[in-house]
Order: C-alpha cells, then structure tokens, then sequence
C-alpha cells in the first residue's frame, strides 16, 4: 500500500516524535529525582521519581501507541526457539548470585511487601512497552542492530539518570551497563518474536530479586 505524501509526511513525523520522547521522559525524570533527593529522606526519596516515570511511560505509550497496542504486543511469539529461551539470561544474571550469596529473609513491614509487589508487576510492563515495543515499533524501518541498539542505550540511560540518582543499585556507569546488556538481550528478544511475552515474564523474574535487595525483603553478602 502507497501512503498518500500528506499521510506519509505525517507518520515520518510522529515517528520522529516518538523517537526523542526518551529525551523527554529522562529530563523529566531527572528533574524529579534530583528535587527528591533533596527534599525527602534517602529512604523514602526514590518513590516520587519511580511514580512520575511509571507514569511517563504509561502517557507515552497511551498517546503514541494507544494502550490497546498491548493486545499486539502481546501476541504468541514468533521465531525459534532459541531467541525465547535468551531472555532467560536477563533473570539468570540477577538470581543466581542472589541465591549463591543469600543470607537470610528480612521481617518487613506490610506496605514493604505490597511495595515490591506493585514495582515487580508494573515495572515490567510500562518498560517493556516503551522502551521495547514503543520506541522500538517507531524505529521499524531502520537496521535492526540500528534499532535494538537505540532502545538498548536510552534503557541504559533511564536508570542512572532517574532511578539511580535515589537507588545506589543502579547509579552510575555500573547502573547503566547493567541495564544496558540487560536492554539489549530484551530488545533482541522482541525483535526476534515479534512479542513482548517472554520479556516482560524475563523482566518480573529479574525484578523480584533486585527489588528483594533494594527493598531489604532479602539480605545476600558478596564479602
């Protein structure tokens, strides 16, 4: 099908829009991280920043895509089994050492359980539909490499930029290549099925142990 110049214009347009809304979504969460740090006490500073993230994702999504995108995304995966089974790294890299190096359960109030709960089940979805889905479905038309890469670095980003700023588990260089491989793995992975199911199941499993840590549900010595 041959779009109509107007019609076409207008698509190249909202895909370039698409494509810098990273910039965007990181200064605003920045600006809110920075303000929080030092405003609120360290144990409390990094939820405002994570609520105004999540919720930039969602809008992003919501406006660019439409939240009915999901029922597209989440489709039955394509391709072999081998590109399933590479979102299995992602948790890999988080729970062994955290099963190798466990030292005990922590007794926490309620509302710190129900915190990881929410973080472990939202977390995943909003994240796989922007920085995957989203700015990857934009970047349709460049090499793939092109495109997984883009989304890999902007995820890479986010993290110390916004959440590390609060959450000395992801800030810095060592925050952002973390994030970074485990974006890159993920953006393969829906690249090559077609499908966010096995990478937002890969991103739950990983964030029930790093968010275990953060939250102090778990305790693990690394000497």
């Amino acid at each position: 099908m041959t779009l109509h110049p107007s019609t076409a214009s207008k698509t190249r347009v909202a895909r370039v829009v698409v494509l810098l809304s990273p910039l965007v979504v990181i200064a605003i969460g920045y600006l809110v991280a920075t303000v929080s740090k030092r405003s609120l006490d360290s144990g409390m500073a990094w939820l405002p920043p994570m609520i105004i993230y999540w919720l930039s994702l969602v809008l992003a999504i919501a406006w660019m895509r439409g939240l009915s995108a999901f029922r597209t995304w989440l489709q039955p995966s394509k391709g072999a089994w081998g590109w399933h089974l590479l979102s299995l790294v992602n948790p890999a890299m988080i729970a062994i050492p955290s099963v190798l190096f466990f030292e005990s359960f922590a007794e926490l109030p309620l509302w710190r359980i129900v915190a990881w709960l929410l973080i472990v089940t939202l977390n995943p979805v909003v994240e796989e539909g922007y920085w995957r889905a989203t700015l990857m479905d934009a970047a349709q038309t460049w090499p793939g490499l092109a495109a997984i890469g883009y989304s890999a670095i902007w995820f890479g980003l986010s993290h110390p930029l916004i959440i590390g700023i609060n959450i000395d588990l992801v800030a810095g260089f060592t925050g952002f290549m973390g994030a970074f491989v485990n974006g890159l793995i993920w953006s393969v992975v829906y690249y090559q099925t077609g499908s966010l199911r096995w990478g937002i199941g890969s991103h739950i499993v990983a964030n029930m142990f790093s968010i275990a840590i953060f939250l102090g549900l778990i305790h693990i010595g690394l000497g």
